[in-house]
Order: structure tokens, then C-alpha cells, then sequence
């Protein structure tokens, strides 16, 4: 049934700013507003992609590492 969880069965509810305008706009925000603090962050070297469709291990292994191989913050971020 379309109202319903495919796996538990639960009645779905649809929050009222869940509509496609509102998504629209939220991935618009995200290109104006959050993909150039990525670029930025990238660009000094303080961005570590994750794969998120990983496996919970494979996805904590990563996270340790990245963290585990944390030196110092640099302090001339400009």
C-alpha cells in the first residue's frame, strides 16, 4: 500500500512543508549555500569524503581513521 512502510507497516504521515517546491528549494539553498563551504574545507585539505552507503563498520573504520590521523587543526584557515 503507498500509505504505508514497506517494512514495518506503519501508516505513513507526510510533514506539510514536504512538498516538491519545498524540496526544490532545499537542494537549491544546499548549491548556493553548503556546496561552497564544502569546496572551501576541501580545498585547505579539511575534507574527508565517506562513502555513507558503506557498511556500519566499513562507514566507523573510515570515521577512525580519518579522526586517528588528526595531527593538529591548522589555525591560518583564512
Amino acid at each position: 500500500m503507498a500509505d504505508t512502510d514497506d517494512l514495518t507497516g506503519d501508516k505513513l504521515v507526510q510533514r506539510p512543508d514536504d512538498t516538491e517546491a519545498k524540496a526544490k528549494t532545499r537542494i537549491e539553498l544546499f548549491h548556493q549555500e553548503t556546496k561552497p563551504v564544502i569546496s572551501y574545507y576541501a580545498q585547505g585539505g579539511l575534507m574527508h569524503r565517506i562513502n555513507a552507503n558503506d557498511s556500519m563498520p566499513n562507514i566507523y573504520n573510515e570515521v577512525k581513521s580519518v579522526v586517528d590521523n588528526i595531527d593538529t587543526f591548522p589555525t591560518d584557515i583564512k
